[in-house]
Order: C-alpha cells, then sequence, then structure tokens
C-alpha cells in the first residue's frame, strides 16, 4: 500500500475518515455507512482522488445524489479536492427538463458528473451515463435504492454491470405483453461506493439491492434466496397467502458479519464533539372544533384496526392504518381531509380553527432575534400558516419581491421550489445574517443538505416515516453544528394523541408499521 504524501488531503481528515480512507485504498468496493453528518462526502471525495492519483489521470466518475444536494457535492469537490475541481473538472448537473440536462452534459468536457438519482429512469439520460462509461461510481443516500423491484433501482444495477436493455411489447397469446431485451453489454464499473446513514430503515431486506450495487457476488444474486436465508414468513401456514416477512433470530448478526467486511459504520456519539442535542414537546390544546372531528375520526379509526386486524392480519392492515392514521394528525394541524378524492386524485381539505400556528409563533418570537431556526412540514396546506407566523414576528419571505434590502427575513425549501431557488434557500440560511428562519418539508430538504446554522428546528407536522425522521434531524445536528452551544428540536404536539405517540416511536426508532397498530390499545 502507497503512503500517503503530507500534502494529499487539502482540509485535514477526522480520524474515522482516515481509517476509511486507509482502507478503502486497495479496495474496489466499499460502503461508508456513515450517520449523516459525519463526513461522508469528503470521504469519498479522497478515495477517488486517490484512484485518480494511481491511474495518474481523473478518472470518469459518476456521482448520483439526491437533487437537493447535487449541488452541494460540486462546492464540497473545491473544498476537499482544491482548486483543480472547478466547474471545467465538475459539473453538476441540473436543468428544468431533460433537454436542458442533455445541453449541459454535452457543453461540458471535465470527467465528473454529479446527478440526481431520477435521471436513472430517464430513458436519454441513462443511455448517457452507460455511453459515458463510468469508472467510478458513487451512490450518495444509497438506501433511497433499498426496494430492488422498483424502476430506479434495476437501472442502477444495470448500469454498475455494464447491460442495455430496452422493452419491447409483444402479442403472445392474445394478450401484449412487455419483455426486457439486452442489446448492449460492456465492461462494468470497476470502482464502487455507496453511502448513507441509514443502510437498514424498515427491514434488514434493504441491504439486499445496495450491496448489489457494490457487488452481486456479496449476498446470494437472487431476492428470494436471499430472503428466505434472513427472514422467515409468520403467514406461512395462515389460509390467506399474505406474507409476513420478519427477521430471524440470528439475522442481524449474521448480516451484520458479512456486510462489515465491505463497509463502515459510523456514528456521531463515536466520532464528533457535538454541543448536547435537546428534544422539548410543546403541548398545543385542542380547539372545540379539532376536538369534535378528532373524537369522531378517533372511534372509526380504532374500529377499523379491529376489525381489519381480525379479518387481514396485520401485513394487510398496516399500509392502510398509516394513510387514516396521517388523516387524524392533520386534524391536529387544522386539516380536515376528505376520504374520497375527486375524478382527478384530489381530495377536499377544509380548514377547522387550531391553536398550533400561534404555538408556533410564540417559538419564532423567543428564538429569530437571536438564533436562527428550521421549521419541518410534511403538509403542503399548512405552509401559508407558517408563512403568516414568520410574518407576523416582522420577518419577510425571501422571494417577495417587496422585500428591502436590510429587511429580515426567512427562506423556504420545499418540493414546489425549482433547483435553483432551492440552492439560493440553503445559501441565504447558511451564509446571510439577516436570514433568521427556513420554512422546509421533510422530504424535499431532509436529505444530504447542510442546515447547521440553525440551532434549533421546530416541527409542526411530520408524518410516520423513520426516514424523513432521521434525515430531517440531522440537518443542522451535524459536523459544524459545534459552532452552537446546543441544538434544540421542538415538536408541537397534542399530549396523549396518535401525533404524541407515534412521535415517541419514531424517537425509539421503532417499526412504525407494528407502532401504528398499537394505537387502538393506547388511544382508548
Amino acid at each position: 500500500m502507497s503512503e500517503t504524501p503530507a500534502n494529499f488531503f487539502k482540509v485535514k481528515p477526522w480520524i474515522h475518515q482516515d481509517e476509511t480512507f486507509e482502507t478503502c485504498k486497495d479496495r474496489d468496493f466499499y460502503g461508508l455507512f456513515y450517520e449523516m453528518g459525519t463526513g461522508k462526502t469528503a470521504t469519498a471525495i479522497n478515495i477517488v482522488r486517490w484512484k485518480y492519483a494511481l491511474a495518474k489521470r481523473v478518472l470518469r466518475t459518476l456521482i448520483l445524489a439526491p437533487v437537493a444536494v447535487v449541488h452541494q457535492w460540486a462546492e464540497e469537490w473545491y473544498l476537499f479536492g482544491g482548486e483543480r475541481y472547478d466547474e471545467d473538472e465538475v459539473h453538476p448537473v441540473h436543468g428544468s427538463t431533460k433537454q436542458s440536462k442533455m445541453n449541459r452534459i454535452k457543453a461540458h468536457k471535465g470527467h465528473i458528473f454529479i446527478i440526481n438519482h431520477d435521471a436513472l429512469k430517464v430513458v436519454d439520460l441513462f443511455e448517457w451515463m452507460f455511453n459515458f462509461k463510468p469508472e467510478i461510481i458513487i451512490v450518495d443516500e444509497s438506501h433511497k435504492f433499498k426496494n430492488h423491484s422498483v424502476k430506479r433501482t434495476k437501472k442502477l444495477h444495470e448500469l454498475v454491470e455494464g447491460k442495455f436493455f430496452i422493452e419491447k411489447e409483444k402479442m403472445i397469446a392474445g394478450k401484449l405483453r412487455r419483455r426486457r431485451l439486452l442489446t448492449h453489454r460492456q465492461d462494468p464499473i470497476n470502482y464502487r461506493f455507496i453511502l448513507t446513514g441509514s443502510p437498514i430503515l424498515n427491514s434488514p431486506c434493504d441491504i439486499w439491492a445496495q450491496f448489489k450495487i457494490l457487488n452481486n457476488q456479496i449476498f446470494n444474486d437472487n431476492f428470494v434466496q436471499f430472503r428466505g436465508q434472513y427472514m422467515i414468513n409468520k403467514n406461512a401456514n395462515a389460509p390467506v397467502d399474505f406474507p409476513d416477512w420478519k427477521p430471524k433470530p440470528e439475522c442481524y448478526e449474521n448480516l451484520n458479519n458479512v456486510i462489515y467486511q465491505f463497509a463502515d459504520r459510523v456514528l456521531k456519539e463515536d466520532c464528533l464533539d457535538l454541543p448536547p442535542f435537546m428534544r422539548i414537546k410543546s403541548h398545543v390544546e385542542l380547539t372545540k372544533e379539532e376536538k369534535k372531528h378528532y373524537g369522531e375520526m378517533k372511534v372509526k379509526f380504532i374500529t377499523f384496526l379491529e376489525e381489519e386486524l381480525e379479518e387481514n392480519g396485520p401485513a394487510m392492515t398496516a399500509p392502510i392504518a398509516m394513510v387514516k392514521g396521517l388523516r387524524l394528525t392533520q386534524i391536529l394541524c387544522g386539516l380536515f381531509v376528505s376520504d374520497e378524492p375527486d375524478e382527478k386524485g384530489n381530495r377536499d381539505v377544509t380548514r377547522i380553527p387550531t391553536n398550533r400556528y400561534k404555538v408556533l409563533e410564540d417559538h419564532l418570537e423567543t428564538i429569530t432575534p437571536q438564533s436562527k431556526v428550521i421549521v419541518w412540514s410534511v403538509f403542503a396546506d399548512t405552509y401559508p400558516d407558517i408563512h403568516k407566523a414568520f410574518k407576523n414576528v416582522g420577518l419577510k419571505y425571501h422571494f417577495d419581491p417587496d422585500r428591502k434590502k436590510n429587511d429580515r427575513y426567512f427562506t423556504q425549501l420545499t418540493g414546489k421550489q425549482s433547483q435553483k431557488q432551492k440552492v439560493a434557500a440553503i445559501k441565504a440560511l447558511q451564509d446571510d445574517p439577516l436570514c433568521r428562519g427556513m420554512l422546509a418539508n421533510q422530504k424535499a430538504g431532509g436529505t444530504g443538505v447542510n442546515l447547521t446554522q440553525a440551532s434549533y428546528s421546530i416541527y409542526v407536522t411530520w408524518d410516520f416515516s423513520l426516514e424523513h425522521h432521521i434525515q430531517s434531524e440531522a440537518r443542522n445536528y451535524r459536523g459544524g453544528s459545534d459552532i452552537h452551544e446546543k441544538i434544540t428540536r421542538i415538536d408541537l404536539v397534542v399530549p396523549n394523541s396518535i401525533q404524541d405517540y407515534m412521535l415517541d416511536a419514531l424517537h425509539d426508532k421503532q417499526d412504525m408499521s407494528e407502532a401504528i397498530l398499537k394505537m387502538k390499545e393506547k388511544l382508548k
């Protein structure tokens, strides 16, 4: 193993980063299972820079990342790689249309491309990736590819293995069938790295598709056989053929014995001198209207659970219970959502009086004069109320045309914004002292983004996704948050409600499918 030159690192790595780097010097594939905020991006950049040094050239490199962090990856190349990795070498592929992305790709002469995960599903973009013939691939937030059966994951597996399929339709026995035909084959990608803080979120089976990206020989290449090795179907002898796969007793021990031959696991408490992290439940009192609607729907929810569990069992009941549970939580946020969608799939939303945004306003009034805050909400219908709360404490909206140069303001990071607006919003919160807060959606802003200038986060609403919970919490509790004395998370909660109980389950990292099925006992 070659010795690392003293001037190789542009930013001195932490001890755990250096250890992973040394391990990966002679590895062709590896998993960086670093908890959010522990420096996996910098580590990955240094690893591939070492591969460049060995090859004495910049290898063709493809980085697949969530759309919100494509630009951030480019900035970190410059930070951790040095000035040679400027816009002439590193290209974040962005654009509102497929054609605009293709035009930017064709105009770029460098060797490092960063593109969002969903580009794999776009025929022209996938064809470009294939013809680019990457020598190195980095898959950031690889847990997004945990589902082996979805198109995005299948296309990624094809790409790393150097296989190009086309779909053809053909009439067989009077039925239109769709077949996949292998039309081109090339060498597999030489070097492969996957990065995530949450390799297993819902099931041990989450790891199979991610490790297939690294090397399809680590585990059994057949998913069904892999599942049978580590999981057991609790409904195997039930009269209804609806499987309920659960880990075998020795599952995690056996999996870990394999996984950590090819990956490093790094947790915050093991490597970072982070400030204290505080969780606070801020109680919200229900209005008369909320009590009425919540009480009626709670009875229906308990009845549904009792009847469905008896008739169909837990595996079949849990997904529907999640949806119905979210309807209950929406009432607690002043939103009554109809059960039946219209012909376009939309549901009527009726606003009912709520105290939630007055409580939010009280917190903003206390926090924003001295500190920055992220206000999280998963429901788009709550955005106008959150905007109003920000404005009531004297903050203008970032993109308001009447905002003056010296106005204190708040910004926004949601799925309704363009990529350019998202980048501007992140930069505003991080760099501008006049920006005091941000409204963010856990799905759009909860992955990969660095929001360490905020020492507070307030959760107005949340869903039951453990991934969204973990990822969003890590946006301002990560490397770099040591500039604050403490990091505080405030949850706006109705005591003894489904919202309260599910929040406890999220904090405890419980299986959310099982947690929702236990609600009938807690809510009675």
